[in-house]
């Protein structure tokens, strides 16, 4: 009964020393330009994350504007601020279109180069 546990002890730690990082597994068929793209993906999808904690304190000066009593000054400090609005949500879903795109086609590059290279082991 022990040298059982004792075993399935020992396959267990060499199960673990045969793991991968998964940031390895990614980028092993990775080349340089595929990782220009990644990074540059993740870039722009930090930039669109930005945009929506902007657009929260842009709603949050429009509710302060009410609070002045003159009413052009209240218009034309809504009217600047639903420009911006807008100019955000134009950069916001720009940049999601670029994210998402430059992230699906490095992930489609990388699931072609492995399966090329797992056809090729195959075959040899």
């Amino acid at each position: 009964m022990r040298d059982n546990q004792k075993l399935d002890k020992e396959q267990n730690k060499s199960e673990k020393e045969e793991t991968v990082a998964f940031s390895k597994l990614i980028f092993a068929q990775a080349s340089g330009y595929d990782r220009c793209l990644f990074m540059l993906g993740y870039f722009f999808a930090i930039l669109c994350g930005i945009g929506l904690p902007s657009q929260v304190l842009m709603y949050a000066d429009i509710v302060d504007t009410f609070i002045e009593e003159e009413k052009e000054k209240v218009l034309q400090s809504v009217k600047d601020t639903v420009k911006l609005l807008c100019y955000v949500g134009l950069a916001v879903w720009v940049l999601s279109y670029l994210y998402f795109t430059l992230l699906a086609l490095v992930s489609e590059r990388i699931a072609f180069k492995t399966r090329v290279a797992y056809f090729r082991s195959l075959i040899s």
